[in-house]
């Protein structure tokens, strides 16, 4: 995910701890542990905190939100992206509008998680009603204050403008509204109307070209003619579509015409009438969509039925009952005391080791800090020479910047699991609510939270997997990582019910499109654990060893990429093609290998820039400088289910 970093540190508050620098190490280490790409930094130094929604930086940051340059916005607290509650709540407003994340370190909120959004999700629909009141309030109000004829808000229409309060003619769009009733009469076809508009250099009111659908709107539009529409339109629905109200309750205000009521009947009688839009059909059923059976098919309602059936293996399973056994698992899961405290003591612990970690590096910096204090007075009182401090300064200078760059990284971990223990309690606390208030839900709000909550629920004849979000499935994943349809095909003795195993899992894989396999880099195949691999004995390498191997590695990345004045970079899988072929380029051997490979297996320009990716991280984890054949003879042999596949 490409992220972004916001600062904005007051000028007293640039002091040693909470300087810009400190505060941007401490958001790149968080997103580089959730593997995003700091592509933007915006500084706003010396800036209060009163309003900032007309900063340079702040109209950059929303210009690259909505062209979805950036997806996410790290900063250190809420505090430090904006103080005004008003322009928050607008930041908040234009995020989701534009699917993009905010993630506040200090406050310990990310969007961009599933338990984040699971969070507001539920904070929705726990406050509709107060919503609903408060749109019930506002609704009244409308007609009386369209009949005082009080603006409404919104722009005036093209042509108008309002001034104290009253819709007059604008003295420069009205020749131009004008302009379009009398080229349409002439004319009659849309586009043509608006090809000699944009010709004649005429833009609308936000400088775009006019298309034939702004045309069609601005010739039926009545407050050309002098009747202003004020309470005809309303939207109930949360993507804020917007539909006529009852002839009845419209209002009709005069206003100064541009056109003659004749002009106006002639041109709307020439226009042809719209087709209607075709609108896709709801879910009827909560569970449409979201449940599976054990044999891996979609279970569907057929019609004037009231069960969920599976059309390949003809399981079944009545609605109401699964609705019973989902309301059950909300209680089981979100209301059992024993296993929310369970839950939360796992991730405790996770953060008291790094908290405890975090303390010793900070008591290690502080003695650092004295002991070079001590050296330098040591060298200035001439107790020791130049040559004496350069051999005791030097191991303390390099350790030094050791816990410059750790420190702030043990913060980002801190951070991130902050947040999952945050999220996971707020939501834990809503889900009771969630859990009692479940009846008095409509079908719609029911259906949002399923789609929100829920991953997956897969229906076997002696169990029920119900698969929230935010958890792990008890079967190991998702349907997309099995072999198969039943994820068994290649345990030992078992033979498939629908056809022989290797054509079973030829047919289920086969539906894997070539673009989506172009971007699996790795593909190892994991056969099940039996009792006789238990008792083998442990690997030469363990856990720690391989942890220790790959932050060597990432090291070695990083170091490369800013020697090359690359500051943005600092990954293998976030260089661009150009880049990456520079680094990883293979010897004479290698050169022969892929060249033989991307005929056989049939690289895509995509794949073969991810071949030597990987086997330039493959590279670093041997220490090696340069990319040899048996660092992409490995990376290759990981793509080989590609072949397979499409064999």
């Amino acid at each position: 995910m490409r992220a972004a970093i916001w600062l904005r540190v007051s000028t007293d508050m640039q002091v040693e701890g909470d300087s810009p620098m400190h505060h941007e190490k401490r958001a790149r280490s968080y997103a580089e542990g959730k593997d995003w790409q700091v592509i933007e930094v915006y500084r706003l130094d010396a800036v209060s905190g009163k309003s900032v929604i007309d900063h340079p930086e702040t109209k950059r940051m929303l210009t690259d939100i909505r062209s979805g340059h950036v997806k996410a916005l790290i900063f250190s607290k809420l505090a430090r992206l904006a103080r005004n509650t008003r322009e928050l709540l607008s930041f908040s407003d234009i995020f989701q509008e534009c699917g993009a994340n905010l993630v506040s370190l200090g406050e310990s909120i990310d969007t961009s998680s599933p338990a984040g959004r699971l969070y507001f999700t539920l904070i929705a629909a726990l406050t509709q009603w107060e919503r609903e009141e408060i749109a019930a309030r506002v609704a009244a109000s409308v007609p009386i204050r369209a009949k005082l004829g009080k603006p409404l808000g919104g722009a005036a229409p093209f042509g108008y403008k309002w001034q104290e309060g009253k819709l007059l003619p604008d003295e420069n769009e009205a020749p131009v509204r004008k302009l379009i009733y009398e080229l349409w009469i002439s004319e009659r076809r849309l586009k043509a109307v608006a090809r000699i508009l944009n010709d004649r250099g005429y833009r609308t009111r936000n400088q775009s070209l006019f298309s034939d659908t702004t045309i069609r709107r601005l010739i039926a539009d009545q407050t050309a003619k002098g009747v202003c529409l004020a309470n005809y339109t309303s939207t109930k629905d949360s993507k804020k579509a917007w539909q006529l109200k009852p002839q009845s309750d419209w209002v009709r205000l005069p206003c100064e015409p541009i056109i003659s009521e004749d002009i106006w009947q002639e041109a709307n009688s020439l226009l042809s009438p719209t087709r209607p839009r075709k609108i896709g059909r709801p879910a009827l059923h909560l569970f449409t969509g979201i449940v599976h059976c054990e044999c891996g098919g979609k279970m569907y309602v057929p019609a004037k039925n009231t069960k969920y059936r599976c059309w390949s293996c003809n399981n079944k399973i009545p609605s109401s009952d699964l609705e019973a056994l989902f309301q059950n698992e909300l209680k089981s899961f979100f209301v059992d005391e024993a296993q929310v405290s369970e839950r939360m003591l796992a991730i405790d612990e996770q953060i008291g080791e790094k908290v405890a970690l975090l303390s010793n590096r900070e008591q290690e910096l502080s003695k650092l800090q004295k002991e070079i204090d001590r050296l330098h007075d040591l060298y200035n009182s001439e107790m020791i020479d130049k040559y004496g401090f350069g051999e005791k300064y030097r191991p303390l200078s390099e350790r030094l910047e050791a816990l410059n760059l750790e420190i702030p990284s043990l913060q980002g971990e801190i951070d991130a699991a902050k947040i999952t223990r945050i999220s996971r309690e707020e939501i834990m606390s809503g889900a009771k609510d969630l859990y009692n208030l479940w009846p008095s839900f409509d079908q719609a709000q029911k259906r949002q939270i399923i789609e929100n909550l829920v991953s997956e629920i897969i229906v076997g004849n002696d169990e029920i997997i119900i698969t929230l979000l935010h958890t792990t499935s008890p079967k190991g994943g998702k349907k997309a990582t099995r072999e198969c349809r039943c994820g068994r095909a290649t345990e030992p003795g078992y033979a498939c019910k629908r056809a022989p195993n290797e054509k079973c899992i030829a047919q289920y894989q086969g539906r894997l499109s070539g673009p989506f396999l172009d971007r699996i880099d790795l593909a190892i195949e994991v056969p099940a654990v039996s009792a006789s691999d238990l008792v083998l004995p442990p690997p030469a390498e363990g856990s720690a060893e391989v942890a220790r191997r790959v932050a060597r590695a990432r090291d070695r990345q990083r170091e490369r990429y800013a020697a090359m004045g690359l500051d943005n970079i600092f990954l293998n899988a976030a260089t661009p093609p150009n880049v990456i072929e520079e680094v990883a380029k293979p010897d004479a051997q290698g050169q022969a290998l892929i060249r033989d490979a991307a005929e056989k297996l049939r690289l895509t320009a995509r794949g073969f820039h991810r071949v030597l990716k990987v086997a330039r991280t493959i590279a670093d984890l041997d220490g090696a400088k340069d990319v040899g054949r048996i660092h992409l003879a490995e990376a290759l042999s990981y793509r080989a289910m590609h072949e397979r596949i499409a064999a």
